[in-house]
């Protein structure tokens, strides 16, 4: 079937294991392709590991059938797990779940954590505005055990429902749902499943009487093994009908068949006190229709005797009633086998749309699996968020790369262009450097020249009345410069003459300053000698009026005299007497300079 989706259904039973494999179609047509049925070969008398003999019988099935492994929807019996109905009052949905969590807790006969539980909500009844909710709860271990088998036969769980609910699903999907109550009786090895359905509410019981405790009886009052009594039962059993009908022929079956009947009669008093019970706390109505399914309900005449015990209709379940049939599979032996299919085509309506009761046991290892599918597509787009930044670096630092060879070879272009100029600018350093080396002298000359005219206008500015000055000695180092063709050019008193001329004063001999920046002398002092009024005649002269001049000189920014002390500056060496005949006495300067003025030539 061209774009139908492959559903893989397991339904693991008591005794039997039952696979089917359903195509669905884009428009939620249901197609049994594949089925197949297996016993376990279990005795129900020796408690042993179900484990081996499940993966045995699944892996035979799928192989005898065809069935390729695949995602699978499984049941587990309703013998296997706590189902209890709970009554809740119309409050907010948040308060739902906490009042159903808490139920469970209290409900549940085991430990919350050592069990898987799921719930579902249901409508009341008669518009009281309450609703129910069915809380199903299996023990962790047994569930993993479940789902280790099946997965070590090759599927691959979804999900693992109930049977039960499964067959009320598939009676939804077959029967339209009126206001009258019908009751599926599913009768399988170990227990008998009641299903009350009055529209859209469900109500299920199970009862401890089933196929299993028919073939103990038999092997109990027969004295045969349990294998030898199912086969008895399956080959020579029936239902007695007692009364008017007379015994079979052969003993064996006679017996066979009153101790059926004496198993189904506990089973109908069983089932009149569910009813009972149905419509005593449940609200619910009496049935008005009967519905055989399972295993057990192939016994010939069980139909016969539930419908004279009730008092009502009887028919068997069809599950495939609105179930397209593949081209291949054997018509008539599906419809003796049609009992079993029931939960088969419940599991499969799971994963083909909504279903009234959507009941889903996750076993914790399953819980963790899909927990990290879940989280799996984040960590890939962290690693393909991370492979992505590493190229982006990596593509970066090859651009980088790229522009730098670029940058490089532009460099190199530029540098032997460099040097090819370098080569010509040498000699024109070459002929810089002569160019301010005449520069330099030239600037010399013209600072001498502006430093003397300088130097002489600040001393004739600072000259006071009274005072005449004779001649000025340039001094270097304390020794006096022969400089003949300077006006006034001397020698100090004070100081010996210096040997030979300006240009041939040298570093370390007499005149030279070494450091100074030349190689002639650099005049760091200046010799003053003159006259000044010193009669008494002359009222406010004398040596105040030389005072004052040092401490006009020590305004210039050429002379370093300390204007506090001006007497530090003056030297006197009186030749003429001071009396009524004289009006002036000589008088001798030694004026240190800021700035030394260079002589070179």
């Amino acid at each position: 079937m061209a774009g139908a989706a492959r559903i893989v259904a397991l339904d693991v039973g008591t005794c039997t294991v039952k696979a089917a494999e359903f195509l669905i179609s884009p428009n939620a047509t249901l197609t049994l392709n594949r089925y197949g049925i297996q016993e376990l070969g279990l005795d129900p008398n020796k408690e042993e590991d179900r484990a081996p003999f499940i993966i045995q019988a699944v892996t035979d099935v799928l192989k005898r059938t065809g069935i390729k492994p695949h995602k699978a929807v499984i049941s587990v019996s309703g013998q296997s797990v706590f189902m209890r109905f709970v009554k809740l009052p119309p409050v907010d949905a948040i308060q739902v779940e906490q009042m159903i969590g808490f139920e469970a807790q209290q409900n549940v006969p085991f430990p919350i954590n050592e069990v898987v539980w799921d719930y579902q909500v249901m409508p009341g009844r008669g518009g009281s505005g309450e609703n129910e909710a069915i809380i199903v709860a299996m023990k962790a271990d047994l569930l993993e055990s479940e789902h280790r088998s099946s997965e070590a036969a090759g599927l691959k769980t979804a999900l693992i429902d109930v049977a039960p609910l499964a067959l009320y699903n598939a009676y939804r999907y077959n029967y339209d749902t009126n206001d009258q109550c019908t009751l599926v009786i599913d009768l399988g090895a170990r227990t008998t499943n009641l299903l009350f359905i009055e529209g859209n509410n469900l109500y299920t019981r199970g009862i401890p009487i089933a196929g299993n405790l028919i073939s103990q009886n038999i092997c109990n009052e027969m004295q045969e093994p349990f294998v030898a009594s199912e086969t008895l039962k399956k080959g020579k059993g029936f239902v007695s009908l007692g009364g008017a009908y007379a015994d079979p022929e052969d003993r064996d079956s006679a017996r066979i068949s009153k101790l059926i009947r004496s198993t189904m009669t506990r089973l109908h008093n069983e089932i009149n006190r569910s009813i009972s019970f149905y419509r005593t706390h449940q609200g619910g109505s009496a049935p008005k229709r009967v519905f055989l399914t399972g295993g057990s309900s192939q016994i010939p005449y069980v139909d016969v005797f539930i419908g004279e015990k009730l008092n009502l209709p009887v028919e068997y379940f069809n599950p495939l009633q609105n179930v397209n049939i593949a081209a291949g599979i054997d018509r008539d032996q599906l419809t003796n086998q049609s009992c079993f299919m029931g939960e088969l085509v419940g599991l499969a309506l799971r994963e083909s749309g909504t279903c009234p009761v959507e009941i889903s046991l996750i076993p914790p290892a399953l819980k963790a699996t899909q927990a990290r599918r879940r989280t799996q597509p984040y960590y890939l787009l962290a690693l393909a968020v991370w492979i992505l930044m590493f190229v982006l670096v990596v593509l970066w630092n090859l651009q980088q790369k790229a522009i730098a060879d670029e940058v490089t070879g532009q460099l190199r272009s530029s540098t032997g262009k460099l040097s090819a100029l370098s080569q010509k600018i040498k000699p024109l350093e070459t002929q810089l450097d002569g160019l301010n080396a005449q520069f330099g002298t030239v600037n010399k000359l013209q600072l001498q020249r502006n430093a003397w005219a300088d130097l002489l206008n600040d001393i004739n500015k600072a000259i006071p009345d009274g005072v005449w000055i004779t001649s000025l000695t340039p001094m270097v180092n304390g020794n006096a410069v022969d400089g003949g063709d300077l006006p006034g050019a001397g020698r100090p008193p004070m100081a010996p003459p210096a040997a030979g001329r300006p240009g041939n004063n040298r570093p370390g001999q007499g005149g030279g300053n070494p450091g100074q920046g030349g190689n002639g002398p650099q005049i760091n002092q200046i010799y003053v000698r003159g006259l000044y009024h010193a009669s008494p005649k002359t009222k406010g002269l004398g040596v105040e009026v030389l005072n004052k001049f040092v401490v006009s000189l020590a305004q210039s920014p050429w002379f370093d005299i300390d204007a506090a002390h001006p007497d530090k500056s003056i030297v006197t060496s009186t030749t003429v007497q001071a009396d009524s005949e004289h009006l002036a006495l000589d008088f001798q300067l030694s004026l240190k300079l800021k700035k030394q003025i260079d002589l070179s030539p």
